[in-house]
C-alpha cells in the first residue's frame, strides 16, 4: 500500500508542476500581448465624424451605422467591409501572408449600402488599434507603423484613411470638403452612356457603354425622371427605324452613272477628272528603293456620285495608294469635282470624302466626317463644311473661320449650325471654337462658346427632329442650346427600370 501511495504522489506532484510550467507559459504570453498592445502608437483615441460625409450624393450617418466612419488627426477613414468595397469601387483581399490588398476595379458598382444597427455619438471618443498585418495598395506596399495615418483597427474590421495619396492618387476619386456640406467623395464612376442614336417625339434613346449588356436607355428630352432599360425587342425595334431613317435620307451614287478608268486616267460621263499616273510613278520610286516590300504596281479607285437638283453633279474619288499597307491604314487620297455642262472642276480646297449633300433654296451645303480626336486610323481625316451656291459662289467655311475642324450638326433653311474645334499644333489655342451659325451668304455668328482643352475635346452632338442638340459626357445628357443638364450616378443607372438580368 505504501508503495501504492508514494507512486500515487509522485504522480500527483508531476501532474502540479505541469500544471504549474503551463500557467507560467500562459501568464508570460498574456504579458507579451499586453506590452505590445501597451506601445506607444499602438492603441490611439478616434472619434465619430461630426460633420455631414457623403459617398456619390449618399449622405452617410455614422451614428446608427454597424461600422461608423473614424476620424483620426482630422482624416476620416472609411471600414474595409464588403459592402463599401463594392459600393466605392475597391476590390478586397486577404492573406495570411500578404494580409490586406485594396485596388480599384472599373466593374459594376453597386449603391452604397452601408451596414447599420450601431449606436454612437460624435461626442464621445473610441479606441482602435493600429493594424500590424502587411497592407499593400494596388502595388504599392505600405509600412503602416510609418505611416503618419495608419490603417486602423475597430471592432475587427480595418479602416482605411481617406487621405489625398490613397483617396486621389490611388483610387482616382474626386474629394472636395466645404464648412457647410463637409466632406464629399466622388468615386470613379463606371460610364454608362455612350451615343444617342435615335429620337422621337419624347424621348432620346442612347447606347449603353457597358459591354456586358450592350444594351440602350430611353431618356426623356426634358431630361426629367429617370433613364428606363430597354427591352431586347424595343431595342432592336429602335436600331431598326435608325437604319430605315439613315437608307431615307443617304445618297447613293447610280449605278448607270459611274468613273471609268481608261490608260490611267478616270473619267466621268466623257469628262477627265483625274490622271492616276502621278500617283503610280510615286510607287514605282518606292518599291524599286525598297525591294523587300511586297510590290504593288495598282492603285484602287472608289468614287461616290452625288446628283443636284440642277442637273450638274458633284463626284468625291478616293485613291488608295501603297496597297501592302492594310486597311485601315493604306494611304489614301480625297478630292471633289464639280460637273457641269461637260466640265469637270476640282474643288481644290476641298479634300475630304463626302459624308453628305444638303440641297437649299440657294444651294447646296456639303461636309465630311468630322473625328473627335486624332488616331493613327483616321489621321488624315478633318471635318470640312463647304458651300456651293447656286450663283456659283464657293466657300470652303474652314478658311472662313480659321478652325481646323467643323462638324455638320443641322441645316434650318440656308443656314448650317456646325461645331468648331482645334485638335493640334501650337496655333490651336488661338483659333475660334464654338458653336456656330453659318449663313449662306457668307456671314456668321457664334451660338455658343465652347471651352478649349486639347485633351478633352467637345463631343459632337446629336440633332433630334426639332433641331435640339444633345450631348453625351460619361454619365451627363446636356441639351446644348438650352444649357439644360443632367447628371446620374453610375449606380443609379445600372439599376435603373428594366435593367437586363446579368
Amino acid at each position: 500500500m505504501l508503495m501504492v501511495k508514494v507512486s500515487h504522489l509522485r504522480r500527483s506532484r508531476k501532474i502540479q508542476w505541469m500544471v504549474i510550467v503551463l500557467l507560467l507559459l500562459a501568464s508570460m504570453s498574456l504579458c507579451e500581448k499586453d506590452a505590445r498592445a501597451a506601445d506607444p502608437g499602438v492603441h490611439v483615441r478616434v472619434n465619430i465624424p461630426d460633420f455631414p460625409v457623403t459617398v456619390d450624393g449618399i449622405q452617410v450617418d455614422s451614428r446608427t451605422l454597424e461600422y461608423p466612419l473614424l476620424v483620426y488627426k482630422d482624416i476620416t477613414y472609411f471600414p474595409m467591409t464588403w459592402n463599401v468595397g463594392q459600393g466605392m469601387g475597391i476590390r478586397l483581399s486577404w492573406s495570411e501572408e500578404g494580409g490586406l490588398t485594396l485596388s480599384p476595379f472599373s466593374g459594376t458598382k453597386t449603391k452604397l449600402d452601408m451596414e447599420t444597427g450601431g449606436h454612437f455619438s460624435a461626442n464621445e471618443s473610441y479606441t482602435a488599434s493600429i493594424a500590424n498585418f502587411p497592407v499593400t495598395v494596388e502595388t504599392e506596399s505600405i509600412d503602416n507603423r510609418a505611416q503618419t495615418y495608419p490603417l486602423l483597427v475597430f471592432q475587427d474590421i480595418t479602416y482605411f484613411p481617406m487621405t489625398w495619396h490613397f483617396a486621389v492618387d490611388s483610387f482616382g476619386w474626386k474629394t472636395t470638403w466645404d464648412d457647410n456640406n463637409g466632406f464629399a467623395i466622388r468615386t470613379s464612376q463606371m460610364p454608362h452612356l455612350e451615343n444617342v442614336v435615335y429620337d422621337d417625339e419624347t424621348s432620346i434613346y442612347v447606347t449603353s457603354s457597358f459591354q456586358a449588356t450592350n444594351g440602350m436607355f430611353r431618356i426623356a428630352k426634358d431630361l426629367t425622371g429617370d433613364p428606363v432599360w430597354l427591352s431586347k425587342e424595343e431595342e432592336d425595334a429602335i436600331w431598326q427605324k435608325m437604319q430605315d431613317s439613315e437608307a431615307s435620307l443617304s445618297l447613293q451614287p447610280a449605278s448607270d452613272r459611274d468613273v471609268q478608268i481608261d490608260n490611267n486616267l478616270i473619267t466621268f460621263e466623257g469628262v477627265t477628272l483625274l490622271s492616276l499616273q502621278p500617283t503610280l510613278d510615286k510607287m514605282k520610286e518606292y518599291y524599286d528603293n525598297n525591294p523587300d516590300e511586297e510590290r504593288q504596281d495598282r492603285a484602287r479607285v472608289s468614287a461616290r456620285i452625288y446628283p443636284l437638283d440642277d442637273g450638274n453633279t458633284l463626284v468625291s474619288l478616293r485613291i488608295y495608294s501603297y496597297l501592302h499597307i492594310p486597311a485601315p491604314y493604306t494611304p489614301h487620297e480625297d478630292s471633289l469635282y464639280f460637273v457641269a455642262n461637260g466640265k469637270a472642276e476640282k474643288l481644290e480646297s476641298f479634300d475630304q470624302s463626302i459624308q453628305s449633300v444638303k440641297k437649299t433654296d440657294s444651294g447646296n451645303w456639303v461636309w465630311s466626317w468630322s473625328p473627335e480626336y486624332m488616331a493613327a486610323r483616321n489621321g488624315n481625316a478633318r471635318g470640312e463644311i463647304l458651300w456651293l451656291g447656286s450663283d456659283g459662289n464657293i466657300r470652303l467655311w474652314n478658311d472662313v473661320l480659321n478652325v481646323q475642324f467643323l462638324a455638320a450638326l443641322d441645316v434650318e433653311g440656308d443656314d448650317m449650325l456646325a461645331l468648331a474645334y482645334n485638335l493640334y499644333g501650337d496655333g490651336a489655342t488661338s483659333r475660334p471654337q464654338g458653336y456656330f451659325r453659318l449663313h449662306q451668304d457668307g456671314t456668321y455668328e457664334k451660338v455658343k462658346e465652347t471651352a478649349f482643352d486639347m485633351n478633352h475635346p467637345p463631343s459632337i452632338p446629336y440633332t433630334t427632329k426639332e433641331h435640339q442638340l444633345f450631348v453625351i459626357d460619361g454619365n451627363s445628357v446636356s441639351n446644348v442650346l438650352s444649357g439644360e443638364s443632367r447628371t446620374w450616378w453610375d449606380y443609379e443607372l445600372w439599376e435603373a427600370a428594366g435593367r437586363p438580368p446579368m
